[in-house]
């Protein structure tokens, strides 16, 4: 099956979901194959989350309108402002990951500092060193003094590198 990425931002300052790239993976949504639109999308995240209602494992989602509550009338917009929303308010009660969701109940301060530190380890964008980036760029076919400059217009972000780059 083919995969699709979709990088979005969530924010919810509250509960330290603060992450640049969350990725939700989607398999290729093909009318009358696959059941879609008559079943729900088949999603995942990507990045690891610490999260009751996702697997820290393989990042399985717990929402019903993505198991036995899904209606042909709902939409993929619907469908990912649902994940957002639970980002917001998990329900640990019906979790997907139940030490997650049992860190989250009883042991809340432990939970956001693990939440913390997985959004740094494995959301935020690269930590790659500037040569490291500067060589990824010339390897897309990019003039290195072109990259340097661009690099160092843009304060060593990588991603809008990339796009004035490609713009230019």
């Amino acid at each position: 099956m083919t995969l699709h990425l979709i990088e979005t931002t969530l924010t919810n300052v509250d509960l330290c979901w603060v992450w640049k790239l969350v990725r939700v993976m989607l398999g290729t949504i093909k009318p009358g194959r696959d059941g879609y639109p008559f079943e729900p999308p088949k999603m995942r995240f990507a990045t690891k989350v610490w999260h009751p209602n996702i697997s820290s494992q393989s990042g399985a989602i717990c929402l019903d309108i993505l198991k036995d509550q899904w209606s042909p009338a709902l939409t993929l917009k619907t469908a990912l402002l649902s994940v957002q929303a639970l980002l917001s308010a998990p329900e640990p009660d019906d979790p997907q990951d139940a030490v997650v969701a049992q860190q989250y109940l009883k042991e809340y301060p432990t939970f956001m500092g693990t939440a913390r530190y997985w959004t740094e380890a494995f959301a935020k964008t690269s930590s790659l060193g500037v040569e490291e980036k500067v060589q990824k760029l010339v390897e897309m076919g990019f003039a290195e003094a072109s990259v340097r400059s661009t690099l160092e217009s843009v304060g060593g972000d990588e991603n809008l590198a990339l796009e004035k780059l490609c713009s230019a």
